[in-house]
């Protein structure tokens, strides 16, 4: 369970959450850019994972950064994913709806006394990588990989 098996990398922007609101809207997606086009150049990121959701809104300006490097390079055109995880998961819940699908009461989604018990301390009950190290980091991160 997790991404680990299929994450890179992951980048920390430098900023915390509430920065993305309080810095210079201009100095946050220069921050945002250069992630992105760090990972793809250096890390050889086929896709970008925003990990934040005060990034919604920043998908246009990491495809910018990563688009306008690869196509000024002379490169034939390569396509690279900038996935906003809000945006993905309001269309995962939408399909669950419209399957008419409900929440299972075994497994993972059995009684919280019930998960607890078999998390055995796990204080997060994290399993990927990507999850811990933007939790440790205390910072907005972008994972790459997938």
């Amino acid at each position: 369970m997790g991404l680990a098996t299929s994450t890179w990398e992951v980048k920390a922007t430098g900023l915390g959450v509430l920065e993305l609101e309080t810095k210079p809207r201009s100095e946050v997606l220069a921050r945002m850019g250069h992630a992105s086009k760090t990972l793809v150049e250096k890390k050889g990121a086929d896709c970008v994972l925003l990990g934040c959701a005060g990034m919604t809104d920043m998908v246009r300006a990491c495809e910018k950064a990563v688009t306008a490097e690869m196509n000024g390079g002379g490169e034939a055109e390569r396509r690279v994913n900038i996935i906003d995880g809000v945006e993905v998961g309001v269309h995962f819940l939408v399909a669950l709806v419209r399957a008419k699908l409900r929440t299972s009461n075994i497994g993972v989604y059995r009684s919280a006394d019930e998960s607890r018990k078999a998390r055995q301390g796990d204080r997060h009950g994290f399993e990927s990588c990507a999850q811990k190290a933007s939790l440790e980091d205390g910072m907005c991160s972008l994972v790459c990989g997938l």
